[in-house]
């Protein structure tokens, strides 16, 4: 309890009184190096596991992977593979989780081969569910290594273990590394394999195409998510917006807009704010007010984004008056007390 609670003074005492009265067991060790290595206080849970063995105890697999896991998690990478060879050495197993972790150290410390060691050994041995492929694509994708995020994935349909997560990391993994074509080519090959895409699915790529400058594309398979039901907020709506307003095509953005609004799609502050912000841009007050008007009788209050947008806009088109009026209203606004006006 104490533990749970970040009171490691408390633990610590109750520690000291213990030994007064009992021995600690290795059950107690390993509660003590999980609350700290919880509590970030690595030192002291080695400190804990030597104390452990010092004391004659002989540390079981719990304890050995819940250090590891702490070192592999923290890119320990010389404390980690001093405590790997002390468990090859005693004949403790590496579980799924400790290996997944163990293979992300390896890929942020750039060292790739031992990464796909661990990777290997624990595909060849049949010991990794489905959670462990994804958790290996996701840790290679994340840092654009995607050939060895797609080798991960082709092991994992050799073993007949892909399911939608397998599907969705890969294609995020593409999206990093700007393989969009990819990408859509995953998605489009998923239903030959009896996979379904999900809401999951199609946002990621929907973020991915739109991020990239391909908003047609992406309003393509926003329009399939639609479809499918998947569509339950504005989410995937914005990056659109926002994409065809990044290109110029603010009429396209427009279009998109009602469209969402058509499916009864409620627009949020930051669609708004993108909008407006793409007419201040342009000097066009008409348009730019048509939307605050649209977002004040659905009731959403303006932010900072908003105001600095309608200030730049009156600014822009000479209409000095309106601009102080608004700032004034962002100064007196909840937005300005945590964010202080960008009028430049």
């Amino acid at each position: 309890i104490y533990g749970n609670n970040g009171q490691l003074g408390e633990v610590t005492s109750l520690m000291k009184k213990m030994k007064l009265h009992c021995l600690p067991d290795t059950r107690t060790y390993n509660i003590l190096i999980s609350l700290h290595t919880k509590n970030n206080d690595i030192e002291k849970a080695g400190a804990y596991f030597k104390e452990m063995k010092d004391a004659g105890l002989k540390p079981d697999p719990v304890s050995y992977r819940t250090l590891l896991y702490a070192f592999s998690i923290r890119h320990m990478v010389e404390e980690a593979e001093e405590l790997i060879a002390e468990m090859d050495d005693n004949d403790v197993e590496i579980d799924e989780y400790t290996q997944s972790a163990l293979a992300r150290m390896y890929i942020e410390a750039e060292m790739l081969e031992k990464s796909w060691f661990w990777f290997e050994r624990f595909h060849f041995a049949g010991d990794m569910s489905s959670e462990g492929y994804s958790a290996n694509i996701d840790a290679y994708g994340e840092r654009g290594y995607t050939s060895e995020a797609e080798r991960v994935f082709i092991c994992c349909q050799e073993v007949n273990k892909r399911t939608v997560i397998e599907y969705n990391v890969m294609i995020k993994a593409y999206g990093i590394g700007k393989s969009c074509e990819k990408a859509c080519e995953l998605l489009e090959s998923m239903m030959s394999y009896g996979v379904s895409p999900d809401k999951c699915t199609y946002n990621t790529l929907v973020q991915i195409l739109a991020s990239s400058d391909m908003p047609e594309k992406a309003r393509f398979y926003l329009e399939k998510m639609r479809e499918t039901g998947y569509v339950s907020d504005c989410i995937p709506y914005c990056a659109v917006i926002s994409s065809f307003v990044k290109l110029g095509q603010v009429n396209m953005a427009e279009e998109v807009y009602r469209e969402m609004v058509e499916f009864n799609i409620e627009p949020d502050v930051v669609v708004y704010g993108v909008l407006i912000n793409a007419f201040a841009d342009t000097g066009n007050v008409q348009e730019a007010m048509s939307y605050v008007e649209a977002m004040k009788e659905a009731g959403i209050s303006g932010n900072s984004v908003i105001y600095n947008s309608l200030i730049k806009l009156y600014t822009k088109v000479g209409y000095l008056n309106e601009a102080e009026a608004i700032y004034k209203e962002l100064l007196e606004s909840s937005c300005s007390k945590t964010q202080y006006p960008d009028v430049y």
